[in-house]
């Protein structure tokens, strides 16, 4: 009876070891695809960012330009708040910061944006298109 039962026994463990295989395969179809979609998350956001802070420094570069042209077309509080928003976004980490890190750097950058489109008494803010993320070159 020995030789019978082992035989019955490899077929009650098949079950098993195909629940086992499947677990085991589903785990790593998960985690790739975890990766994949933090990949892509990671990349829209990042873009997101780079967008609004390019915003930000294109609009410094302007004005930079224009207060070099002629330093009397903006008060000296405002050239300083100009100067400091350039300091804000040279100083910007992109890379290896925690999201808290990147949050608050982000909430700096857009209220000294605010302070000095007021001091400047220019109505310009950052606007996100929708379609940003769908350019081709």
């Amino acid at each position: 009876m020995n030789g019978l039962e082992d035989i019955f026994d490899s077929s009650l463990d098949l079950e098993e070891k195909h629940l086992d295989h499947g677990w085991d395969q589903g785990l790593r179809d998960g985690e790739a695809l975890g990766l994949k979609e933090g990949w892509t998350l990671g990349l829209g956001k990042g873009f997101e960012i780079g967008a609004e802070t390019g915003f930000y420094a294109g609009c410094v570069a302007v004005w930079a330009h224009f207060a070099q042209k002629d330093p009397s077309i903006f008060s000296e509080r405002a050239l300083k708040g100009i100067a400091a928003l350039r300091r804000l976004i040279s100083g910007f980490k992109e890379m290896d910061t925690e999201d808290d890190e990147l949050q608050d750097q982000l909430e700096k950058l857009r209220a000294k944006f605010k302070a000095v489109t007021a001091m400047l008494g220019v109505r310009h803010e950052y606007q996100p298109t929708e379609n940003a993320s769908a350019l081709q070159f």
